[in-house]
């Protein structure tokens, strides 16, 4: 059945009326118009007329309105930053569950270290680090001997310690975030923030210095720049760039070179987005 048209005499025969009903009425009514003009007067087609763009400019007028809070709503989505993500917090009660540590100490060296839970509410890792290695005895020759004599340690570097998170216990896919954000205090000595994503072996990971002044509080902010590859404590010549969608594990380490205590603390660790630095995910 034919539709009616709204605005002339016209009804089932206005050439209008086999248009879809979604077409815009003051379309149809021009049309109308330019069909039947012998059956309007000139007063009725004025006002049909007068109408017609004045529902025209309501069009328009919606139409441009309609634009604009889309063109809003795209900048606002360019323009939108994630809001500051706590990574780490080292007030949670049951943190010391989701981490473990290690020492030369645990593969024939001599170093010590605690992680714990300070009086403050902190992540506290602590230790001594020594720069020797317990010698075992020298093997007995013979068929049997290696049934009887316990392996000599395979430690070429000593003097080192960590902590690490177990895998994926922590946000995995930070890649809307580009700068990590640490709240630390240490003693002053020059410590590694460590990253080891899901595609590295296990004994490579990235990793940041992190230099603080002794004593103090601060906030220390890392880029994707500071992070270099490094395997099994030597720094890759040539490093790829850290793949920030599949983070596996996360933790801190020293490993400077020296004898004597260690002490730091850490608050809390946070991912923030900054727009001035490039947000790397090329990896």
């Amino acid at each position: 059945m034919a539709m009616p048209c709204m605005r002339c005499t016209n009804s089932s025969s206005c050439s209008s009326s086999s248009l879809l009903p979604s077409f815009p009425s003051s379309l149809l009514t021009m049309r109308c118009l330019s069909t039947t003009p012998a059956k309007l007067s000139d007063g009725k087609k004025s006002s049909i007329f007068s109408t017609v763009v004045d529902e025209l400019k309501d069009e328009t007028e919606k139409g441009l309105k309609r634009l604009s809070r889309n063109i809003n709503q795209s900048m606002w989505f360019l323009d939108y930053k994630p809001p500051e993500l706590l990574w780490i917090d080292g007030s949670e009660e049951n943190i010391l569950d989701k981490f473990w540590s290690v020492s030369d100490g645990d593969v024939g060296g001599n170093s010590k270290c605690t992680l714990e839970r300070s009086e403050e509410g902190h992540l506290r890792f602590h230790g001594n680090l020594q720069l020797s290695i317990n010698h075992q005895p020298e093997q007995k020759p013979g068929l049997l001997a290696s049934f009887f004599n316990s392996p000599s340690p395979k430690l070429s570097k000593p003097g080192f310690a960590g902590f690490s998170s177990k895998p994926f216990v922590f946000e995995e896919d930070i890649d809307n975030y580009n700068v990590i954000l640490l709240r630390i205090k240490t003693d002053g000595r020059k410590y590694y923030f460590n990253i080891q994503t899901e595609s590295l072996p296990g004994d490579s990971v990235f990793r940041a210095q992190v230099q603080t002044t002794p004593g103090k509080w601060q906030t220390v902010k890392l880029l994707p720049h500071h992070f270099r590859l490094v395997s099994r404590g030597v720094a890759c010549t040539s490093s790829p760039r850290m793949n920030w969608r599949c983070i596996r594990i996360v933790g801190m380490a020293i490993s400077d070179g020296k004898e004597g205590p260690f002490d730091m603390s850490l608050e809390s660790c946070s991912l923030i987005y900054d727009e001035s630095v490039e947000l790397v995910d090329d990896t």
